[in-house]
């Protein structure tokens, strides 16, 4: 038997969003657990069926997953474009998803050091583009959807990522 505090123990909210990223941007139709999105947790059934956390909710991360979610629906190729992996490691997930001229790239890095990573954007959809633009970015210090545009004019994007962090790249 265990209390339902011991559930919440040693969750890792960064890797919980890492893994939100994944959902939103991996094919298929992603499906959010009931509870999910408020922070809240549980351990095998019945306990993972807790009332809603009405009045507890951690809206920090309700707004995550609603700007995930957007981001999924605003995306067309994330809704409906072809997957093309990139680095696939232990700790690091590089992938790109392509549809006609749209284009994203997911960088998701679950290590507890610095990590560097450099990505040949014209392996996503045959050409590279001169920039690209951050739309997401997750990790310790929390998230941020704010836009951040990258030139990238040698089509090689060198990314320095910090421990347990996802980023969304558009063009």
């Amino acid at each position: 038997s265990h209390e339902p505090w011991e559930a919440e123990k040693g969750v890792s909210k960064e890797l919980l969003r890492a893994g939100v990223v994944m959902q939103m941007t991996l094919p298929g139709a992603p499906g959010i657990y009931y509870g999910d999105e408020a922070g809240l947790c549980g351990f095998t059934d019945p306990d993972n069926r807790r009332p809603f956390p009405w009045g507890k909710e951690d809206t920090v991360l309700q707004d995550f997953y609603l700007n995930a979610v957007r981001l999924h629906k605003n995306i067309p190729a994330l809704k409906g474009g072809s997957l093309v992996p990139v680095v696939m490691d232990k700790e690091l997930a590089v992938y790109g998803r392509f549809l006609g001229e749209d284009a994203a790239l997911m960088v998701i890095y679950t290590g507890t050091d610095g990590a560097h990573v450099r990505v040949d954007l014209s392996d996503i959809t045959g050409k590279a583009p001169a920039a690209v633009t951050r739309v997401l970015h997750s990790g310790a210090l929390g998230c941020s959807l704010g836009r951040k545009t990258v030139q990238v004019p040698s089509g090689t994007l060198e990314l320095s990522l910090l421990p347990q962090s996802a980023e969304i790249y558009v063009w």
